[in-house]
């Protein structure tokens, strides 16, 4: 049979539990006391003075964390203090059942000050940019920025995290990289003038200059000569074949204007014969004409009817003709624009690619200075921007080193060049 007894909570396992809390509470600081729960965040619920009552639970996507015998409760954007108010205040004079371990039912009522809340597990941190060790860092209290970027390898551009001495072969790998890049960037630029000289048929354009491209005149010479080239063979085409269309789309309007007045004369002409048949059979009909007479203006009549036919049967073939040459003009021209659209998007991001790749061999070639860094030369600190999520949505802020973090942070590392602005 099972025993059933109510019990009161111990003041000695109290007092005992709300130092402990206390104590917690004044090492995590004023800071991470406002901090706000985010989803991610994993709550410890306790009673103080019964064993074994503790509960885990991770505040969902939704903002949500269930609180086992107290129930669900919206713990996102709240401070723990705020929360922690509310459960206390919906668990007032509620019982606890617990089972000991001989089966011995036991029906807890505990006091509001009974009930302990606390962040077992925060969201981690996130650290990005220059750091050799970019990712998630599990937050503890009391971490600084200064100790993130060092958790996470120290600032540092990953690309130059290797080098540590001066490297002949290097240098002139990449010096080699640097101007293949810029020549490729030039190619792409020039496709991409000629490109827009042709999308908007203006050939007197002006090219970009040699200067501009950073390449020799020379070479600058026998790339544009060579774009110049096909800017006129494209010219030739495009006019000869607009050429072409227009004047057939001229001759097929020409005639079907023929046609059209052809065909109004043999409308007028089968009208007279008509009415010069209805008048001989009139007079065949009194005896005024002859037979052969009738038949020779109804022949007549005939031979005008069916060569109106005719002129109508070729004026809507012309008609047809017309519809399609002026489709087959529009068919051109947007093939012709779309075609060099998509030649200069390409270029364009030929040019892009170029431009990264002329970047990073001279970011390259400047990071053989990166060994002063170990050498102890005076190097400036990192600047450090911290996004971190607030209730309207994520404030952007620019802390110190020494600067606190916050759970759920995103930490960005730059590494500032010799007379780079310095973020304020």
């Amino acid at each position: 049979m099972t025993k059933t007894r109510s019990k009161s909570l111990p003041s000695g396992f109290r007092r005992a539990t709300l130092a402990l809390t206390l104590a917690a509470s004044l090492l995590a600081g004023p800071a991470l006391a406002a901090y706000r729960l985010q989803p991610g965040d994993t709550l410890r619920l306790a009673i103080a003075g019964l064993p074994m009552s503790d509960v885990q639970a991770r505040v969902d996507i939704d903002g949500n964390v269930n609180l086992a015998w107290f129930g669900t409760f919206h713990a996102a954007d709240r401070t723990l203090e705020e929360l922690l108010a509310e459960v206390r205040r919906m668990a007032d004079g509620q019982v606890v059942k617990r089972y000991t371990l001989e089966g011995q039912l036991n029906l807890i009522k505990p006091r509001p000050e009974d009930i302990i809340i606390e962040v077992a597990l925060h969201q981690p941190i996130i650290v990005i940019g220059d750091v050799l060790r970019p990712g998630e860092l599990p937050y503890r209290p009391g971490l600084t920025l200064r100790s993130a970027i060092g958790i996470a390898g120290g600032a540092q551009d990953p690309m130059l995290a290797g080098l540590r001495e001066r490297d002949p072969l290097n240098m002139l790998r990449w010096q080699n990289d640097h101007e293949g890049a810029v020549l490729d960037h030039a190619m792409a630029s020039l496709r991409l003038w000629r490109l827009g000289a042709e999308l908007d048929e203006d050939y007197d354009s002006i090219p970009p200059t040699a200067d501009t491209l950073g390449i020799s005149p020379d070479v600058h010479a026998r790339l544009l000569e060579e774009q110049n080239r096909l800017l006129a063979i494209s010219h030739a085409a495009t006019d000869g074949q607009r050429d072409y269309l227009t004047r057939a789309l001229g001759q097929a309007e020409n005639r079907v204007r023929i046609l059209g007045q052809q065909q109004e004369k043999l409308r007028e002409a089968l009208a007279s014969d008509e009415e010069e048949e209805a008048r001989v059979a009139e007079l065949l009909k009194n005896g005024l004409a002859m037979a052969g007479r009738a038949a020779e203006a109804r022949r007549a009549s005939v031979l005008t009817a069916t060569r109106l036919l005719e002129i109508e049967d070729a004026l809507a073939r012309g008609v047809l003709e017309v519809t399609r040459l002026r489709r087959a003009i529009d068919e051109f021209e947007e093939t012709r624009s779309a075609q060099r659209l998509d030649a200069r998007e390409l270029a364009r991001r030929e040019a892009m690619q170029a431009g990264i790749r002329m970047e990073n061999a001279t970011r390259l070639q400047g990071g053989q200075n990166s060994a002063m860094l170990a050498a102890g030369a005076g190097v400036a600190e990192p600047q450090v921007v911290v996004y971190r999520r607030d209730g309207a949505g994520v404030e952007r802020l620019y802390l110190a080193l020494d600067d606190m973090v916050m759970p759920g942070d995103t930490i960005e590392v730059m590494l500032a060049g010799p007379g780079a602005p310095v973020i304020q």
